[in-house]
Parts: C-alpha cells; structure tokens; sequence
C-alpha cells in the first residue's frame, strides 16, 4: 500500500487570517465571562506543573501477570524524573477509588494515577443540545474537593460543584495478555524500538471539510510535517485504511462520526463503518490520539479508544470522549506536549483552561493509556511557535455542531448506566 507523505503546511491563509483577528481581541470561550487572550500565534504560552509523583493502581486479578512489565516500567519512567507507586486494588465501588486517590495525593503528593485493568467508573446525566445522556465521567476521581450531587438518587451523579482538575487519571483495560503487550510497547517508545514517521495525520470527514481549511487545529506547535485529508472526494474508508496501514504518522486526529464500537465514514449519501474488529485486524498505526469521535473514549463497554491502544502493536495513548462531543479546540493539549509535557499533564492543563467551561461538550471528556507518555523521545522536532493557530469557533458554528451529532443520534448505541451495573456487579458491593 502506499504510505502517506508528510508534507509541510504552512497554512498560508489560515494564519493571516488569524493574526487579522486576534491581535490584541479577546477570545469568548463560552457564554459564560471566563477568557483567554490571545494576542498573536508567536507569544501564546501555557504554563503547566509537571508531573512528578504518579500512581499506578493495578486490578488485583492482572497485577501478578504483570510484575516484570511494572518493575520496568518503574526504571523506565525514573528517567524521565517521575517517580512510580504501584498498588493493587482489591475492589470496591467508585467514591472508594476516589477517597483512595485522595489519600494517596495527601500522603504521597500524587499528581497523575494511571489505572490498569477493570476498575469502577462514575457516571453523569445531563441534558445536551437535544438529547438525555448518561455516561461515565472520571472528572469524578480527578478534584477530590468538588462536590457529586444524585438529586434522584438514581446512582447517576447530575450536579457537580466547580471542578478543578488537581490530578490526571487515565486508563487502559484489557486481559492479561493485552495489558502485558501494551507496557511492552510502552518501554518499546521509551527506548526506541517503537517509532512511525514523526509527524501528523489529520481526517476531518464531510462534516467538517470546511471548517479552518488548512488548519492543523494546533499540531504544527509540535510537528513540522502535518498531513491532512479534509476534502469529501478523498475522504473515504478505503483513503482512511490505505493511510492509517501505511507509513501512517506518530500522532493522528481524526473527526469521524461514531459511536463507541465504530466509526462512520460518510461517502456521498451513506456512511461506510469502521469497526474495532476492522482496527485490531488490520493493526492500524498512530502513536498517539485526539478522537473527535463520538463515544469512542467510553471505555465502560467496546470501544475505539482501547481497542487502538491494547489490538494493535501501536498505539500508546488516547484524548477522547465517553459521550457525543470530543475536543474540537486543542492548542492548550499540544501546547504542553510541545514542551515534553506528558500527556496527562496536557489534559489536566487543557480542562482546567479550556474544558470546564461546556459540559454539554467536554464532561465526558478522557485520556487513555499511559498518562507520564510524552509524544516524542527525543524532542527533536519541537517547533517554538504555532504557525496555524485555530480560530475560536463562533457559538452558531458549535450549534451546528452538536445539532449535526444528535440528529445522526449516534448516542443511541452506546451502553447506559443499567447495562454497565449488570456487568459489573462487583463494584456495587454484590
């Protein structure tokens, strides 16, 4: 198959659009007062606290499998400056994870957990754009001080205080084997003998052919080489599987209609499907995730997320949602990787800058796979300055938006809070 080239974008429009725009403008973020300034492409800057002291608590059924795998990933991330604790975790339901990793950043100064294997989630109801969702929200375990109300007490948490997210929780999940593979590729990465073409892969589907065209929505703060799909006569399944098999790219951005356990790639009048067994079988390739996907971060059932990270021989991290929405705004998240910020130091700067100010659009949102990964070794290809900052989109653009989301009502396939109970009964004390 032919591989993808790498070509340099250099976003001719995009950025003098911006520079028109921006300098010396406020961006709204949402309808609420909270804004970010930015006065031109060259001087934005986030500062972030790195992380130093990270948690990993490992179900107790897969952590003697996985002893050889810890002890080296413990050395391995030692020399990246964070420490390692590892805990196995004997059960319980989801406020116990929670006051467990309280105590744990109390007592040990935590400031990133990474959880390995079948643990229990919270879950959130809200009413969206159109819809009811319910979905499983790990903000729950990353701000021990917010307040998680159940005014129906129907198990489902549908009021929270203000969140400020303190510490980065992400997950992987699979079987022994799955997780054993997955902190191989890990140490593989770490002492290089995991690497694809450094640079980006960019599939904006019909959707959103034309919004920002050109733009690398942020990925040229990291790489200098992005290559981008956006046009409808050539984003097709068979351009999606011909790319993502080929010499592909470390990190990938797709935007693809879906629910938890496919994608849907619209060709003409109908949607031709991409599913998890699609990806395991024909081992896709990308290092590394941003899934503006529908559900495909919702790790409580099949989903998209996992099975790139544990069903190929490549994958090592996720940013996605567990419900419809995703990240359609960015640049914090690759601002930080841009400075060997590790990937949970990206979501946590990114929420707390960005994210808290939707619900509707970012409550669901997660990362996945290892939380200390940065997106480069080396750090060779770091770029100082962005040159496509994206624009912010307008409030009617983001209606648009989730009006198109619900009115595919992809929301209907995934699993609720019923189905999840009755899998595992084990984290409701039965």
């Amino acid at each position: 198959m032919k591989a993808i080239s790498l070509k340099f974008q250099s976003a001719y429009f995009v950025r003098l659009f911006c520079r028109a725009l921006l300098v010396g403008a406020f961006l709204v973020l949402s309808s609420s007062c909270s804004l970010l300034y930015l006065n031109s492409d060259d001087d934005f800057q986030v500062e972030f606290d790195r992380t130093r002291n990270l948690l990993v608590i490992v179900e107790q059924g897969v952590a003697p499998a996985l002893e050889d795998e810890l002890d080296i990933y413990r050395v391995d991330l030692a020399s990246d400056g964070i420490n390692v604790r590892v805990m196995s975790w004997t059960g319980g339901n989801a406020a116990d994870l929670r006051e467990y990793i309280s105590q744990s950043i109390k007592n040990n100064a935590t400031d990133s957990v990474f959880l390995v294997g079948s643990m229990p989630a919270a879950w959130y109801e809200q009413y969206a754009s159109k819809g009811n969702e319910e979905f499983p929200c790990d903000l729950y375990l990353m701000d021990p001080e917010c307040v998680w109300e159940d005014g129906d007490s129907d198990g489902i948490f549908d009021k929270h205080s203000e969140i400020k997210v303190r510490i980065s929780v992400s997950r992987v999940i699979g079987s022994s084997d799955e997780l054993t593979a997955y902190f191989g590729k890990l140490h593989a990465y770490r002492t290089g003998d995991l690497s694809l073409p450094v640079g980006a892969y960019l599939f904006k589907d019909d959707d959103w052919y034309d919004f920002q065209t050109g733009s690398s929505f942020g990925l040229s703060r990291i790489y200098s080489n992005v290559a981008i799909d956006e046009n409808p006569p050539i984003t097709l399944r068979d351009k999606y599987f011909m790319n993502m098999t080929g010499a592909s790219a470390e990190f990938v951005n797709q935007w693809i209609h879906s629910y938890p356990s496919a994608l849907f790639v619209q060709e003409d009048s109908r949607y031709s499907p991409v599913t998890t067994l699609d990806i395991g079988n024909r081992d896709l390739r990308g290092l590394f995730y941003n899934l503006f996907d529908c559900s495909a971060a919702r790790f409580t059932e099949e989903n998209l997320g996992m099975t790139y990270l544990v069903r190929t021989n490549y994958a090592l991290a996720v940013f996605g949602s567990t419900k419809v929405g995703g990240s359609y705004q960015s640049l914090i998240f690759y601002d930080v990787l841009s400075k060997r910020g590790t990937w949970g130091d990206a979501y946590k700067t990114w929420y707390n800058r960005y994210g808290k100010r939707s619900d509707s659009w970012f409550l669901g949102m997660v990362i996945l796979g290892d939380p200390a990964l940065m997106v480069t070794t080396t750090g060779v290809h770091y770029r100082a300055i962005d040159m496509s900052l994206p624009v912010e989109p307008d409030a009617t653009w983001i209606k648009t938006l989730e009006d198109t989301f619900w009115t595919m009502d992809w929301a209907t396939n995934a699993g609720n809070y019923s189905d999840y109970r009755a899998v595992n009964p084990s984290f409701f004390g039965k």
